[in-house]
Formats: structure tokens, C-alpha cells, sequence
């Protein structure tokens, strides 16, 4: 099995890979709807493109690469925050642990992790950040 933290020595040229991707989609929309300049030849009847040379294709390729270039910014809306709640009565003392976690290269990431440490017992809040590399949780 393959796991995502196999491709993140790709990080470092993420933007670049983020601009190829916006430049080759630019050119190909540019291609597409340009005006053509050279002269109509009347030998040849004109046939209708190929589905993978139409609008329509290049439209579904736009859409889907916009998707997952933003992909970043609405993963949360995969991992909702569970509210918990304590019903303890007494002096509850919450302890605070800094753990140390290598390979969040998103806020994709970040919200994976606090989803699945909210789901431990004694678990009452997590918080993930990729820039530091580190999740704190609360505990009881």
C-alpha cells in the first residue's frame, strides 16, 4: 500500500507544479477559443472534433484541476469537529501534550489528525499544524 507521505519530497516544488498546471490550462483555453487566422482550405469538408480535442474535455480538465488545486482549503468540510462534552462535576485538570509529527504538508493534513485524535478516549480538544510540525492536545 502506497501512503500519501511517499510523494511529499514533491512539496518543495509544489508552486511550480501549481503554475505549470495553470499555464498549460491558460495555453490550451488560449488554442481553443483564438480566432483562426489562416485561410479556410474548401477541399476538405470540415469534420467535427475528437471528444478529447473539444471544449467540453478541456471544461471537465479545468474544473477538475481547479478542484484539487483547492483542494487544500475545504478539506476540513471532510473532518467536521465532534463537539464533546464533559459531564464531570468535579476539579477536572486538563494536561497539555506537544507531539511532534512529521510529514503535514497541508491543512488537509492538520484536519486528518485532529479528526482521528478527537476520536481517543480522554481526548478533549487537538490542535495540528503543519508549519510547525507538531499537534497539541488536551487530555484529561
Amino acid at each position: 500500500m502506497v501512503s500519501a507521505t511517499t510523494i511529499t519530497w514533491l512539496e518543495p516544488i509544489h508552486p511550480f507544479l501549481i503554475g505549470t498546471t495553470v499555464l498549460v490550462l491558460g495555453l490550451a483555453w488560449f488554442q481553443k477559443l483564438r480566432r483562426g487566422k489562416e485561410a479556410q482550405c474548401q477541399c476538405k469538408p470540415e469534420q467535427k472534433p475528437k471528444f478529447v480535442q473539444s471544449k467540453l474535455f478541456l471544461g471537465i480538465v479545468t474544473v477538475f484541476a481547479g478542484t484539487m488545486l483547492l483542494f487544500p482549503n475545504y478539506v476540513h468540510l471532510f473532518y467536521p469537529k465532534a463537539e464533546k462534552q464533559m459531564t464531570s462535576g468535579g476539579n477536572v485538570h486538563l494536561k497539555t501534550v506537544s507531539i511532534p509529527i512529521e510529514g503535514m504538508t497541508c491543512t488537509g493534513c492538520e484536519a486528518h489528525i485532529e479528526h482521528e485524535v478527537d476520536k481517543l478516549p480522554g481526548v478533549v480538544t487537538s490542535t495540528a499544524s503543519y508549519k510547525s510540525g507538531s499537534t497539541w492536545v488536551d487530555r484529561i
